[in-house]
């Protein structure tokens, strides 16, 4: 069942998100179905949508922990809510990269 993370990080940029992004290179993410993120009023704003939970975890222990360490010298302590997507549609042929 696919699987969403919305994810905000208070306090972080664009360029700091940029800056995380580009540490994680620019691989495939096997299970990745989509991602969207852009700037709050305090901070950023990532939704990502995954084909399992499985590939979320895995993704974030190998690609997206050691990142946020190296650019930012600690640990990820944005806040994450977690939920079974029961409704996902993403027309055929859109866009995809902004």
């Amino acid at each position: 069942m696919p699987y969403a993370i919305v994810i905000d990080s208070p306090g972080q940029t664009m360029a700091e998100y940029r800056r995380v992004q580009e540490e994680m290179g620019d691989e495939q993410s096997p299970g990745l179905i989509a991602r969207a993120a852009g700037p709050t009023e305090t901070g950023v704003r990532v939704i990502v949508i995954w084909e399992t939970k499985a590939h979320a975890d895995r993704f974030f222990a190998e690609r997206v922990a050691p990142a946020w360490t190296k650019v930012y010298g600690r640990s990820p302590d944005s806040a994450a809510a977690f939920f079974e997507v029961e409704d996902l549609e993403v027309p055929v042929g859109y866009p995809l990269k902004a």
